[in-house]
């Protein structure tokens, strides 16, 4: 087995600890040889709402796109964190096999929350 060292490069414009982004995922989608998800958290702008980042690659990795950016919105929580990527293999639901999940934690000083997102078309919405 083949393995190489790939590096995406995301840039905090300040230097500042807990700045920029960090616990990146990634999901090798299940029947598609290939194609890969990334998510990462991203914290650019110290006191601004966070999100998560959803890359995708077709070629095993060696090039990526951004196809979505998942921004809480609901809560009204100042942040999300430790976002996690997982493909459902069978129906579970009303969700049919194949869909993709993101977890999250939203969080502010006295409160916190998980948040399940769940897209039924490879993490473009």
């Amino acid at each position: 087995v083949n393995i190489e060292l790939i590096n995406l490069v995301v840039r905090s414009p300040e230097n500042i600890r807990g700045v920029g982004v960090q616990y990146s995922r990634i999901l090798p989608l299940k029947g598609q040889p290939g194609v890969m998800l990334v998510t990462y958290e991203e914290n650019i702008v110290p006191g601004q709402l966070t999100g998560f980042w959803i890359l995708r690659s077709d070629d095993d990795g060696r090039t990526w796109k951004r196809i979505a950016h998942v921004r809480e919105e609901v809560s009204g929580l100042s942040s999300i964190w430790n976002p996690t990527l997982f493909q459902l293999f069978q129906t579970l639901g009303d969700l049919p096999a194949g869909t993709v999940l993101l977890f999250g934690t939203s969080i502010d000083h006295d409160n916190s929350i998980i948040q399940l997102y769940a897209s039924e078309d490879g993490g473009y919405t």
